[in-house]
């Protein structure tokens, strides 16, 4: 019997089935089974429960076609809802074979990558009806955030640390499909708070994250790592003057890089497809649970005469697409313009870029004041859509190319 048929079988059965399963309209790929499923998706806002009769008067379907719909059991239903995928994927991997070959003819490469790339992704990826849901549905997603909170007592619930205490008490840490913009201007810190973050969610809270770096080798990238975690300077890591304990901590710190979940992709002149594309497959294959960017300015597109603030634009939506779409949160690295020089920076250095301001959840400035000592500087929460705006008040600490907490009076 088809799958698809059994499934509603089953929610008929049992109707607390609907709060719990996966599927959505466009699972459902036999006709009479799709007005089935949409009546059911009525009758749920409606308020009217689930059963033969009322069901009924709510699709329109051949006559005993309903009745027709049985099931011995409702246990095994999560058994049905994966074959109704694995046959949806089927189709959609069909349909984009056809597709492929008009796309090969009308579009450029990288337009036909990227559209791959979104359509493996929506293949591969199976999201929550966005159905009208009773507390019940989600309580249980909700107490598995709680007990982790609970287990963890990180301070930052189901998010993920950025490695800064002051920080995380402000944003609650990264949390699920929110945008992030750390902002800057040149050799100020961004990749250094960057790294210090992934380093922390990666290394101490053993989480998974995604690093897309448009600057930076990937290899100089984890000398910066080691030389973080090793309390080394990367001068002397890349040069090899190590005295023998030097090298100990080096390797300590290496091996601990080693077992750590941290994927990461750097290409120079980047297009916005390839990193659209590398998201996804971050997000897909390696089960990344956070992303940064490094960084947005220097992403390119695939229109070479579109204005900057028009292409940083188009980025920035995207970036906050990715977010939503991938449901994690995306950190991006921008750099402010001349008008921040010497200045205390604020959302109206964000001009050229004010799409970024726009899609941001929570914009965080890095500011190094001339009249401070070398070594103490702010991350100041600009914008933050659910947490606390205020500065948080860190050591610099460039040797090691890292950003630790500091308790004001510490210099």
């Amino acid at each position: 019997m088809n799958p698809e048929l059994i499934i509603l079988a089953q929610i008929l059965l049992e109707p607390e089935i609907w709060y719990k399963t996966e599927l959505t309209e466009e699972h459902f790929h036999d006709g009479n089974a799709l007005e089935v499923y949409k009546a059911m998706k009525t009758m749920i806002a409606d308020g009217v429960e689930i059963d033969e009769m009322s069901l009924a008067d709510y699709a329109e379907v051949p006559v005993g076609f309903i009745s027709d719909l049985t099931a011995p059991t409702a246990v095994n239903w999560q058994y049905y809802q994966a074959k109704v995928i694995d046959e949806h994927r089927r189709v959609g991997l069909a349909r984009l074979a056809t597709q492929l070959a008009d796309w090969a003819k009308t579009l450029d490469y990288a337009d036909v990558m990227d559209n791959i790339e979104d359509a493996l992704h929506r293949i591969s990826a199976t999201s929550k009806s966005k159905q009208i849901l009773e507390s019940k549905a989600i309580i249980s997603e909700v107490i598995g955030d709680i007990m982790q909170a609970v287990e963890n007592k990180t301070g930052v619930g189901s998010g993920i640390t950025t490695g800064i205490h002051g920080l995380d008490a402000m944003t609650l840490g990264l949390q699920k499909g929110l945008m992030y913009v750390v902002a800057a201007r040149p050799s100020e810190g961004k990749t250094a708070l960057a790294l210090t973050m992934a380093a922390a969610a990666t290394l101490h809270e053993k989480r998974t994250a995604g690093f897309i770096s448009l600057e930076t080798s990937a290899t100089g990238l984890v000398r910066r790592v080691i030389s973080q975690e090793s309390s080394i300077q990367g001068q002397n890591i890349t040069t090899g003057y190590l005295q023998p304990l030097e090298l100990g901590k080096v390797t300590a710190a290496c091996e601990k890089i080693g077992e750590a979940k941290l994927y990461i992709y750097d290409e120079p002149n980047m297009e916005l497809s390839t990193l659209k594309t590398v998201a996804r497959r971050m997000a897909t294959f390696h089960k990344v649970e956070v992303i940064y960017i490094d960084y947005v300015q220097i992403v390119t597109y695939k229109d070479a005469t579109m204005p900057r603030h028009e292409r940083i634009a188009e980025v920035s939506k995207a970036c906050k697409q990715l977010a939503r779409e991938l449901n994690i949160p995306i950190v991006v690295l921008s750099q402010l313009g001349r008008d921040a020089e010497g200045q205390r920076p604020g959302l109206r250095h964000l001009s050229d870029t004010r799409q970024l301001e726009q899609d941001a959840d929570v914009v965080v400035f890095i500011y190094h004041d001339s009249k401070a000592g070398p070594h103490e500087s702010e991350l100041i929460i600009a914008k933050a859509r659910d947490g606390e705006l205020g500065t948080v008040h860190v050591t610099f600490e460039r040797e090691y190319v890292r950003f630790k907490q500091r308790v004001v009076g510490d210099f």
